[in-house]
């Protein structure tokens, strides 16, 4: 500090190689703007099942995701002058610990210099600017205590892609000027009406601004086995009728015997199918064997091959329904027996055994 103020008062001569000129060493004058410069840029990623096993005619809702994210790189630029007198060997310019870069020149006829600079402090926190000049011989002039800035109001300076137009092959637009990061959710029914080794469905989202940005390509392989076919849950079955919940019934309820589908009597239990499908258990071995029965019928009319535990669990429960009604008091015999059954034919309904679950 007592050379600064030396400096300041004094005229110092400074040598470059030839005779010393006089030099009066001024606080260097520094101004100071900030900006935020952004580049931004995008990338889409595409999910949902790649295998699939479904049975003739099953209606399924293939869910899909599609994701868009946007990433931008924020860049906290200072830039401004400095200038002051004399010829320095060098000009240095820091924020905090961050240094920065300064292009000069020296005015011969009036003994002074003026440099750009650019610094890149790593927040956005107020702070001040600090340059020094360095001369021959070891003099220094500066701008202490240093010229403040602020990012308050800064301005910003987007690079690259700010907003996206995102397309779908099935869904179709899903955005158009996208300025944010998002996942669009839809789902596709497919449905197959023969049988086949496999079946390959491609489809594509792209993100788009002007020009294609980014593409994914989701692959789905569907099997629809025709040998031995696949079992569907009682779950199913039972909102798969023509009285819904599902959109679209299962043909295969038409052909239970009699024509009637879902209207169909059970047995001596007094309800339908539907009914009996639709009646809450309630620990009751009758109707815990009913829901997996029926499935395991259903599923064997459409087309799954069936098993010999199968085949007996099946006949058994026949028999029990055509002498039982759901009110019926069974023996601890009976009622282990039944149950029994209803583990069997679950297991086959849930593709544990016999030619495996199809998708739902």
């Amino acid at each position: 500090m007592l050379l600064l103020a030396l400096l300041g008062a004094l005229a110092l001569f400074v040598g470059r190689g030839g005779p010393a000129s006089a030099t009066v060493l001024h606080p260097l004058q520094v101004t100071a703007t900030t900006s935020i410069d952004r580049v931004c840029s995008w990338s889409i990623d595409k999910t949902g099942p790649t295998h699939l096993t479904l049975a003739v005619n099953v209606v399924f809702n293939v869910p899909y995701d599609v994701t868009v994210t946007k990433s931008c790189k924020d860049t906290n630029r200072v830039r401004g002058t400095i200038s002051g007198s004399g010829n320095p060997t060098s000009v240095a310019v820091s924020i905090g610990g961050t240094t920065g870069t300064a292009n000069c020149t020296y005015d011969s006829g009036s003994d002074t210099f003026s440099c750009t600079y650019e610094v890149d402090p790593p927040t956005t926190a107020d702070g001040s600017v600090n340059a020094v000049a360095t001369y021959s011989g070891g003099a220094t002039a500066d701008n202490a205590p240093g010229t403040p800035y602020s990012f308050v109001g800064a301005p910003v300076n987007v690079t690259g892609d700010d907003s996206v137009d995102v397309f779908d092959s099935y869904a179709g637009t899903l955005a158009v000027h996208l300025n944010h990061s998002a996942t669009f959710h839809y789902t596709r029914s497919i449905s197959f009406d023969h049988c086949g080794d496999h079946f390959v469905i491609e489809n594509t989202a792209r993100v788009v601004d002007g020009t294609e940005l980014g593409s994914v390509t989701h692959t789905l392989v569907v099997d629809v086995p025709c040998a031995h076919g696949c079992t569907l849950t009682q779950g199913y079955w039972k909102t798969h009728s023509k009285y819904g919940p599902a959109a679209k019934p299962d043909p295969t309820w038409n052909l239970l015997p009699g024509g009637l589908g879902p209207d169909t009597t059970f047995f001596l239990s007094g309800k339908t199918w539907y009914q009996v499908f639709w009646t809450a258990p309630r620990g009751n071995p009758y109707y815990i064997l009913a829901d997996q029965y029926m499935a395991a019928r259903l599923n064997i009319l459409n087309g799954a091959s069936s098993t010999p535990a199968v085949d007996t669990a099946i006949a058994w429960a026949t028999t029990f329904f055509t002498t039982y009604t759901p009110s019926s008091s069974l023996s601890s015999s009976v009622k282990s027996t039944a149950l029994a059954a209803a583990t069997t034919l679950g297991s086959y309904n849930e593709g544990a055994i016999g030619p495996g679950h199809c998708s739902e």
